[in-house]
């Protein structure tokens, strides 16, 4: 599309000068180097992580998931399908609210993140509405979230482009199967039928059907879930990303003659 030329060239023109580009993912690098935006020799993947011990589903027994979850009303027969994010159309809120009036009394929807005032495109108000009908849950910006995957059963994201979704990244290593729209970005964190599920973007249906399914299949929740927590030990540690930053600024100053 032109658009993409267009943000293609003038990140060429950004990068003139630049000696290092750190990229995220391997989604977005290959796009860098495709696009002829830097060359291969400038570029180095990071990748992106978390504290490990902080989103640790060891910290959260039985005891704190059931405590959490009657805080919230949530029954303990009940599957919960966490999204977290800002409240905003591009998130995929308006589908996920969707899915929660079509799933009600199967999947237990729960949004958390924030309302925001200014934001540019506001989900309906209706199907937020409707959503809430259905039994979803709205909690706004929270600082539990540890706590919050380990009530949760899945942990979903729904939106239209990403960078690289921490929250995915999160609730993979909280050992929570992963729902995502198949887009960049998560494609990168979520391995599809491994780890999780990917459905297609602003697809209502198939979001729906891939929520009942990891709804009413605990065995699949289960195999998924320790599947994202192993993959995540060995991509996702924030001590590991911050290394390899370190290195490749070692890297450079040692290529520029500087130590």
């Amino acid at each position: 599309p032109l658009s993409r030329s267009i943000n293609a060239a003038l990140e060429r023109v950004a990068s003139l000068g630049t000696y290092l580009v750190l990229s995220q993912s391997e989604t977005d690098a290959q796009s860098f180097l495709e696009s002829r935006v830097i060359p291969p020799a400038r570029l180095r993947v990071i990748g992106n992580g978390v504290d490990l011990a902080r989103f640790d589903p060891a910290r959260i027994p039985p005891k704190a998931r059931a405590a959490t979850r009657r805080a919230l009303g949530i029954g303990d027969d009940e599957v919960v399908a966490i999204f977290s994010g800002r409240l905003v159309r591009e998130k995929g809120v308006e589908e996920v609210c969707q899915a929660a009036v079509r799933l009600q009394g199967k999947v237990r929807v729960v949004f958390a993140g924030r309302d925001d005032a200014e934001r540019r495109d506001p989900p309906d108000p209706g199907l937020i509405e409707a959503a809430k009908r259905a039994g979803a849950l709205f909690l706004g910006h929270r600082t539990d979230m540890p706590e919050l995957y380990g009530a949760a059963d899945v942990v979903g994201l729904a939106s239209w482009r990403e960078g690289m979704p921490r929250c995915l990244i999160e609730g993979a290593t909280m050992a929570k199967p992963l729902l995502a729209s198949n887009i960049r970005g998560c494609r990168d964190i979520v391995r599809d039928g491994v780890t999780g599920l990917l459905f297609p973007v602003r697809d209502v249906d198939a979001l729906s059907a891939a929520l009942q399914r990891l709804a009413g299949d605990e065995a699949l929740r289960t195999r998924l879930g320790s599947a994202a927590r192993e993959d995540a030990r060995g991509r996702f540690d924030i001590h590991a990303v911050v290394a390899r930053v370190v290195r490749a600024y070692d890297d450079l100053l040692l290529r520029r003659g500087i130590s």
